[in-house]
């Protein structure tokens, strides 16, 4: 479309976005004017009126964001009909809708919609706009109401159209308001997502389910924005009132960001909350990490309960006893109780379901109650003045068994009397966490340096004493939720007990001291009635691609369950540098480095992210100041790395990485979120060794002599030395693998993906060598997330691969000019030039080329051929028993029948053959999709386990022998028909090296003629099996019955 047509579109939107800005001008007038008049008609002015009035008047306010996101045209029932889509429900100037609000049920059906579905959308256009003026627009889906008209419009409109269409059916229509939005500056904070919001995500904010949601996010995914986002839609689709929500959030700056996007929204009246500002009191002091790990960790709930039962004394009611029995005077009268009553009383009290001061007044009263029956009529005339004065008298022995103390004065002597923190946590804390906890009280309660989990524990006290709950919420968003401690969780769910959360987080980015291993563990700690469902956000919108992937054998040492990031962004040439320099000239080298980044001309922001405890920290921010760069404002801010969670900025100058990750529990966690935070470029200042996780490409090598890092096949650690730079010592009994047990992978695929066009003729130059070809970080992160290996190692491991596959390993060449090298199952992919590798790719669940050079044994097929098999792999039999076949499936062996497998000839008889596909008739993928799936499920019933073929057959295992079975949709079942196809599947089978002592035709009809079956196998040795009467029926190789195979 030419300019001056676009711009002629640009003014009719602005038409339509300024027809907008005043209607909504209107309804705030009408607001405003109606205000004053209840108020001056009110002889009492309400100041609960009042507050309704402002809140609406506030919800007009849109603080210069952009009131209108988006058009959407309508065909419905032969009618037309536009909306716009915005922050603000808006009626024009005859009280129809003209705006509808983005959380509507109609507004999240249309931003739904696919091209590929039917639906009403006719034309869905995306608006970006500058306040009120529209600068650019996007159509995004566009679905004509009428057949397209192939003869219509110019070529380059018609060709704009299809490729328009291609993407909507694809689903990767390219989102240039979406790049734009990722290059702008950042100054810390995060925005709303209302103009770029994707449908993935738009499905989690609309998230209805009962129940927690749980949405687990790698950096830059916009989790955080979704769990806003979705108060707003809650509110506005009246599941809470504001009231009813509570915001949490690890840090000022979440609050700051909460603060800025909910009002955006439109949403007011929420709490929000930093996590450890749950409780109530004043933070005086911080805990060492061993007291902080005891005082969260759940049992600590169970030492509280512990010290509240110790504060009640069985039998200290006996020194008041004479004779056996209490006995008190009221005027004449001596009232008189049995020391065996008593008993009884108090294990009545004791056993009751409810706070110990109830059960204390329940003593009480019980007592009073028996003093009361033995009470003269006279006496008992007085009432209440009777129980008050019998209750008095029996003060001494209540508070002798059943002291009444307060949750401040019971943790102070916790935390100070050895003894009675010994009886409470008896068999439930270490000697150790004991001394941990132990600390000499301070002379008055208000001096005590209370930590907030000292806050959390003394709110528990108060629930155990007096059941005095906190406030309570209808629904809670929590943010960072891998960091918060099980204590942290408890208290959660005393301000929910509905369970209905939405929790967000990633596992890689734990930086707390009690690290969650998956999402069960952290759920275990919440009551949630309704269950919990896990949703994962897999595309990162917001961190460089070479940065992303550098940061990901970080993400991999902190969770165990990391998988590989999906990137928007496209590699940039300086997105990353690594420098290392001498101690003196590391602070200078973070001034020169700010200086240059911020000399680059657009104003963009710069952090500086060092260590907590680093000793740079403090001189590069008087360096900064010195050197007059703008430290504290949006430009340059020195931050240490527990303080930037939650934060972006435009560079990030990291300082010392290795101090980070020696920085205790979570170190690895606080790196990666660290590594993490930028969207244009990272800058790694170093003067020591890096830590394992990250590499220099251009640093010369380290010294390699260590531990060695693997384990044995047992799962017992390895001891050994070693000195190689993969860190395996290759000793005897070391099987080199990095994980002490089996872990199971949802995304291992059976076989590596043979992309169409590859052509298998295509040889790299003689002149290409290992030592000349780059590692790339994304071929590291494959790498990392495959095997969980360091940075170190993966490049080491990728580098000797490489070495092999060069000499011995298949090559071909992608349409695109990319390169594979592979063999066994193993893959390496080179960009055009064959310089670097930029990608890696296995079909072994856990080993790595190196074991599997070594042969080393698969941990997975050795547990699945012993019936060892875990419960969790044994519920994927094809992972667990196909580790060797699937290797086999990449080796060409020497088929059973035919020649020797000449490989030029294979290559050579393949292109052939896709050739001859590519010139068949289209199959009917109906007929084609049910006979395969049938036959899989079949064979799946019976206890066999096949493997899908890259051609679409299918190969099992049956009673000893493999046989390939080749799915016949067609309906010509003729002998000519079943001979053709025979053969393609013997040539097949020849030519892609599959190892299968039998083929097997799979049709949908029994053959055309009686004698053609048994011709076919006679002459061919294939069988042929066809689908009667829900039943398969034929084949010598495979014997049927009743349906399913015998």
């Amino acid at each position: 479309m030419g300019s001056k047509a676009r711009q002629r579109i640009i003014e009719q939107e602005q038409d339509a976005v300024d027809r907008a800005h005043r209607c909504l001008e209107r309804q705030r007038g009408q607001t405003e004017r109606l205000a004053k008049a209840d108020a001056a008609a009110s002889a009492k002015d309400s100041v609960a009126q009042r507050k309704e009035y402002a809140r609406w008047i506030a919800e007009y306010e849109i603080g210069g964001q952009q009131l209108v996101v988006q058009r959407v045209d309508l065909r419905e029932e032969g009618d037309d009909e536009t909306f716009y889509v915005g922050r603000r429900s808006i009626r024009d100037e005859s009280g129809a809708v003209f705006v509808v609000k983005w959380t509507s049920p109609a507004a999240v059906r249309w931003r739904r919609e696919r091209g590929t579905e039917k639906g009403t959308v006719t034309l869905r256009r995306r608006l970006r706009c500058r306040g009120a003026r529209v600068v650019d627009y996007h159509d995004e889906l566009v679905r004509s109401a009428e057949p397209p008209s192939p003869g219509k419009g110019s070529p380059a409109q018609v060709a704009a159209a299809i490729k328009a269409r291609k993407e909507q059916e694809a689903g990767s229509a390219e989102d240039p308001f979406l790049h734009q939005e990722l290059e702008r500056s950042r100054d810390g904070l995060m925005r709303d997502i209302v103009e770029t919001i994707h449908r993935d995500q738009l499905d989690l904010v609309c998230h209805d389910r009962p129940g927690a949601l749980v949405i687990q996010g790698g950096p830059g995914t916009g989790k955080t924005a979704i769990g806003l986002h979705r108060v707003t839609w809650l509110l506005d689709n009246d599941h809470f009132t504001p009231g009813q929500i509570l915001v949490v959030g690890p840090s000022r700056h979440f609050l700051d960001y909460v603060s800025e996007v909910l009002p955006s929204l439109g949403t007011r009246g929420v709490t929000s909350l930093r996590v450890d500002d749950l409780c109530p009191g004043r933070v005086r002091g911080h805990d060492t990490a061993e007291q902080h790990r005891t005082k969260s960790d759940a049992r600590m709930a169970e030492v509280l309960r512990g010290a509240v039962r110790d504060t009640v004394r069985q039998g200290a009611w006996s020194k008041f006893l004479d004779h056996g029995r209490l006995s008190i005077q009221i005027d004449e009268d001596i009232l008189v109780v049995d020391g065996a009553d008593i008993e009884r009383i108090f294990d009545e009290a004791l056993g009751l379901d409810a706070p110990m001061n109830a059960r204390r007044q329940r003593f009480t009263d019980l007592l009073v109650d028996r003093m009361i029956d033995q009470a003269s009529y006279r006496q008992r005339r007085q009432g209440q003045a009777l129980r008050r004065r019998i209750t008095s008298l029996l003060a001494g022995p209540v508070n002798a068994t059943w002291p009444r103390i307060s949750e401040t004065r019971l943790y102070r002597r916790l935390l100070d009397d050895p003894q009675v923190l010994a009886r409470a946590s008896e068999d439930v804390l270490t000697d150790q966490e004991r001394a941990a906890l132990h600390r000499p009280a301070a002379g008055r309660a208000d001096q005590e340096p209370w930590s907030s989990a000292d806050l959390l524990c003394m709110e528990e006290l108060r629930i155990l004493l007096d059941g005095d709950v906190p406030d309570r919420y209808r629904h809670i968003v929590v943010d960072e939720a891998q960091n918060l401690t099980p204590m942290q969780l408890r208290a959660l769910t005393r301000r929910c007990p509905s369970g209905s959360l939405t929790v967000l987080g990633d596992l890689a980015q734990s930086t707390g001291t009690h690290g969650h291993p998956d999402w069960s563990d952290l759920t275990d700690h919440l009551e949630l009635p309704d269950g919990w469902e896990l949703q994962e956000l897999t595309l990162g919108y917001r961190i460089p691609s070479q940065v992303m992937h550098t940061a990901v054998p970080a993400a991999v040492a902190a969770s165990d369950l990391t998988t590989f990031p999906e990137t928007l962004r496209a590699p940039r040439d300086g997105e990353l540098a690594m420098t290392r320099l001498g101690p003196e000239g590391l602070v200078d080298g973070v001034r020169r480095r700010v200086h240059e980044l911020l000399a680059e001309g657009r104003e963009r922001s710069v952090a500086v992210i060092a260590d907590d405890a680093s000793p740079y920290l403090e001189p590069a921010a008087d360096a900064l100041r010195e050197g007059s760069a703008p430290t504290g404002g949006a430009a340059v801010r020195v931050l240490a790395a527990s303080e930037v969670s939650g934060l972006e900025f435009d560079h990030v100058v990291l300082v010392e990485p290795r101090e980070i990750t020696d920085s205790g529990p979570g170190g690895h966690g606080r790196l990666y979120v660290a590594l993490t935070r930028c969207t244009q470029t990272l800058t790694v200042l170093h003067t020591g060794s890096l830590p394992d996780t990250l590499i220099d490409p251009h640093a010369p090598a380290a010294d390699h002599d260590r531990t060695c890092t693997r384990h044995h096949a047992d799962g017992r650690q390895c001891r050994n030395r070693a000195s190689s730079p993969d860190g395996w010592c290759r000793q005897p009994g070391c099987d080199g693998y990095r994980t002490e047990r089996v872990r199971h992978l949802d995304d291992q695929p059976a076989v590596l993906h043979v992309p169409a066009g590859l052509d298998t003729a295509a040889r790299l130059e003689d002149s290409v060598r290992a030592d000349g070809v780059t590692v790339g970080a994304a071929a590291r992160a494959r790498f990392a997330v495959r095997h969980r290996a360091g940075a170190r190692e993966a490049e080491a491991e990728i580098r000797a691969m490489l070495g092999d596959l060069l000499t011995e390993g298949r090559q071909a060449r992608r349409t695109d000019g990319h390169w594979h090298l592979e063999r066994d199952g193993y893959r390496l992919v080179l960009d055009r030039a064959a310089a670097s590798v930029v990608d890696y790719q296995t079909v072994h669940a856990e080993r790595s080329w190196a074991q599997y050079r070594a042969g080393v044994v698969s941990r997975i097929s050795q547990r699945a051929q012993e019936g060892t098999a875990s419960p969790e792999h044994r519920r994927d039999t094809t992972t667990e028993r196909t580790e060797d076949e699937r290797m086999r499936a990449h080796t060409p062996p020497v088929p059973p029948q035919g020649g020797p497998q000449d490989p030029t000839a294979a290559e050579q008889l393949r292109l052939f053959m896709a050739g001859l596909g590519q010139r068949e008739e289209p199959q009917d993928q109906s007929m084609y999709g049910f006979l395969r799936h049938s036959l899989i499920a079949d064979l799946y019933r019976t206890g066999n386990l096949p493997a899908q073929q890259e051609t679409g057959d299918v190969l099992c295992e049956i009673s000893g022998r493999s046989v390939l079975y080749r799915v016949l949709p067609h309906g010509d079942t003729g002998y000519g028909r079943l001979r053709e196809v025979a053969l393609e599947a013997l040539e097949a089978r020849w030519a892609q090296g599959v190892d299968a002592d039998r083929v097997c035709l799979v049709l949908p009809v029994s053959p055309k003629e009686d004698w053609s079956a048994p011709a076919l196998l006679g002459a061919t040795g294939v069988s042929v099996i066809w689908r009667e009467e829900d039943a398969w029926r034929g084949g010598e190789a495979v014997p049927v019955s009743g349906g399913h195979f015998a």
